[in-house]
């Protein structure tokens, strides 16, 4: 699928969550391709503060449109893991991850900012800061090996040049990616030079 197919669905899920009063956040490579440089990607990922009630209503509110697994929903809202749910009209899977029971996740839910993707349609995403976090989180994670992450992070730095460089330092000390935060910052062509250490 395209980025405007994955928007769309976006919109759709947005719209879901919102009814049921579950806050979310999209992140992956559809944000960083609204927020940073676009390329074409198949994938959307959603983070969700889900509880196991909340969790059954979304069961209730998709099973329609998507084909989505109770028992998997449960357990990862149990285990702070992740499902998927598959829009069975195009087949496109969806990744659904549980936000961690910890203050920067929670933080990063709040800085969550909101964009009208279709006339009247908001969605939220994450912050061009916190999404340049949790690229590199992703990026260490896979042992420094994913080229798409690190072009998504450069990106994203490049194309916000008003980011917040004193909370991005402070968020990536925080989160043990300072030094790949620095490389990345020196790719972009931006001068932290006045960042206090």
């Amino acid at each position: 699928m395209t980025n405007p197919d994955l928007l769309a669905l976006a919109v759709s899920l947005a719209r879901v969550f919102d009814e049921l009063g579950i806050p979310y956040v999209v992140g992956g490579s559809v944000a960083s391709g609204v927020l940073g440089e676009p390329r074409s990607t198949y994938d959307l990922d959603i983070m969700l503060e889900l509880s196991e009630s909340s969790g059954r209503m979304l069961v209730e509110a998709l099973a329609t449109d998507y084909y989505i697994d109770e028992l998997s929903v449960i357990d990862a809202v149990r285990r702070e893991s992740s499902f998927n749910v598959i829009h069975q009209a195009t087949a496109t899977k969806v990744d659904l991850f549980i936000r961690e029971n910890a203050a920067f996740a929670r933080l990063q839910m709040e800085r969550a900012i909101s964009l009208e993707i279709e006339p009247g349609k908001l969605v939220r995403f994450y912050s061009p800061e916190d999404l340049v976090i949790r690229k590199l989180m992703w990026f260490q994670a896979g042992a420094g090996i994913s080229d798409r992450q690190w072009r998504d992070v450069v990106g994203l730095l490049k194309t916000n040049p008003s980011a917040d460089l004193e909370y991005l330092t402070r968020a990536a000390r925080e989160r043990g990616v300072d030094a790949l935060l620095a490389l990345a910052l020196r790719e972009a062509g931006i001068d932290d030079s006045s960042i206090v250490p």
